[in-house]
């Protein structure tokens, strides 16, 4: 078994769910490879959190709305705009933040490149919504960049520490595609995330289509699911870069630290 088929069944591991066979594989797995031990650490870590939260009960009030909703005709569109209604979505969403066990499939017959792209936007999904619960920033880059080296053999450059603009929120080795490889977190000061990966380039592909003009150079940049992502190749690595920003902003981040690598 390898990182990437372990990585989709750790959560039915966790909550005990595989066959005999199955489960007696993860942990194979997980007694050799210290980093999926770490991702399972911090998947337990989290589910630990979320379970130590208050709940607290909707009020008289919204169930009485609930109930009423249930007895009025649907009117497409106008039932969102009520603040009660926002107010629900908006704990809802906040509850998906929390969950530990959300899990996204790959496709396994999809192409090589697009699942290299779809394990980045569904890793820097799954960091957004851990964000919500483990906030903060990294105080030292350089040792949080010499642990992700050590689990995962990539040289994190320095230019993903930030700087004045950009602050740095984590660190952390990962899996995309069955390839080992470093994610760095970064912030504006409009709280706008972009993640970075760096992994291993030599036997990647750089595809000649969806190539864009970007000063002097010319990176694969598109929107995939709802995110933008552009990927290139330099020197002994390649680099996906998943941004919440617009594509101009995500041209101009992708310039600067193009440049400062």
């Amino acid at each position: 078994m390898d990182c990437q088929e372990a990585r989709d069944l750790l959560e039915e591991h966790r909550r005990g769910e595989l066959p005999p066979e199955a489960a007696a594989s993860v942990e194979e797995h997980l007694a050799r490879c210290a980093l999926c031990r770490r991702v399972r650490q911090a998947d337990d870590a989290l589910a630990s959190m979320v379970r130590s939260l208050r709940r607290t009960p909707a009020s008289p009030a919204l169930h009485r709305r609930i109930r009423r909703i249930g007895r009025e005709p649907v009117r497409p569109l106008r039932w969102l705009a009520r603040p009660w209604v926002a107010a629900a979505v908006a704990a809802a969403v906040v509850l998906l933040a929390l969950s530990p066990w959300l899990h996204f499939r790959r496709d396994p017959t999809a192409d090589p490149f697009e699942r290299l792209l779809q394990g980045a936007v569904t890793e820097h999904t799954r960091i957004l919504l851990q964000l919500q619960v483990i906030a903060g920033e990294v105080s030292d880059p350089a040792s949080a960049f010499a642990t992700v080296r050590s689990l995962t053999n990539v040289q994190i450059p320095p230019a993903f520490a930030g700087d004045a603009e950009l602050t740095l929120l984590t660190a952390r080795p990962t899996v995309i595609a069955t390839h080992k490889a470093a994610a760095v977190v970064l912030r504006d000061h409009a709280w706008f995330i972009t993640t970075y990966f760096a992994l291993p380039g030599k036997d990647l592909p750089m595809p000649n289509e969806r190539r864009v003009q970007i000063e002097q150079y010319r990176p694969y940049m598109r929107e995939f699911d709802g995110f933008h992502v552009i990927y290139w190749k330099q020197g002994e690595y390649a680099y996906l870069m998943v941004s919440d920003l617009d594509d101009p902003r995500s041209r101009q981040l992708f310039l600067k630290m193009r440049k400062a690598l």
